[in-house]
Parts: structure tokens; C-alpha cells; sequence
């Protein structure tokens, strides 16, 4: 088996279209698209009023604050400290 590899770009819904060398026979091929991993977006903020603003759109903790409290508790008491 060889491989040829080349570089190309893609868009949404559309076709992509690869240019082969001359010399290649016809013949079935694997084709694998690779691509690059997405980086995880993280959130910006150019003011405290646009993280405040961020932080109020975000869902509530499931946990009470007691329940937070305990199981902080519990982690510290498991070290043996």
C-alpha cells in the first residue's frame, strides 16, 4: 500500500475536491479525512460586569452550600490528617 498526502480545504456541505498526481493508476483508494482537534473555547471578559453577567446565566449548583461544606469535610477527614 502508498500513500499520498496532500493538504486541502474544506467547507460545510460542500464537495471536496482532490487533485491527484498524473502518474497515479486508477484504482480503489481509502480516503481519511483528518482533522485538526478543536480547541475547547474558553470565555472572555473585558470587564467584572461581563463576568458578573456571565456567571448570572449559568445554571444553579445542584448542592446546598451544607452539602458542599460536608463533603469537603468528608475529603479532609479521608486523608488522615
Amino acid at each position: 500500500m502508498r500513500a499520498h498526502r496532500i493538504k486541502a480545504h474544506v467547507k460545510p456541505n460542500q464537495p471536496l475536491v482532490v487533485e491527484l498526481p498524473p502518474d497515479l493508476p486508477e484504482t480503489e483508494a481509502e480516503v481519511i479525512i483528518l482533522l485538526p482537534d478543536t480547541p475547547a473555547t474558553k470565555p472572555t471578559f473585558a470587564t467584572l460586569e461581563e463576568y458578573d453577567a456571565w456567571l448570572k446565566r449559568q445554571p444553579p449548583s445542584p448542592y446546598t452550600a451544607e452539602e458542599i461544606e460536608r463533603h469537603i469535610a468528608e475529603e479532609r477527614a479521608a486523608w488522615g490528617e
